[in-house]
């Protein structure tokens, strides 16, 4: 589950970085290697290399549906 490590770092972004783009955002999240303890990522500094597979299937999937959300979400914030 990574609900309770990602929703919290959504929440702390969403206030300290409001206008940051879905794609940089997600791409913050990306595990990468960490010298002390093998891979992580802001929001779970330590991880597996399964875990970290877990993290990018997530965020790939988070950036299509980001990508096929945000023409239609500024269609309609139009109608508004």
């Amino acid at each position: 589950m990574l609900g309770p490590a990602f929703f919290p770092d959504l929440h702390q972004t969403a206030l300290t970085s409001p206008a940051i783009p879905w794609s940089e955002y997600l791409d913050g999240l990306r595990p990468t290697p960490n010298p002390s303890a093998g891979l992580g990522n802001r929001a779970e500094p330590t991880m597996s290399a399964s875990r970290a597979q877990q993290w990018n299937d997530f965020l790939t999937a988070l950036d299509l549906v980001g990508q096929l959300s945000f023409p239609t979400g500024s269609s309609v914030s139009k109608l508004a």
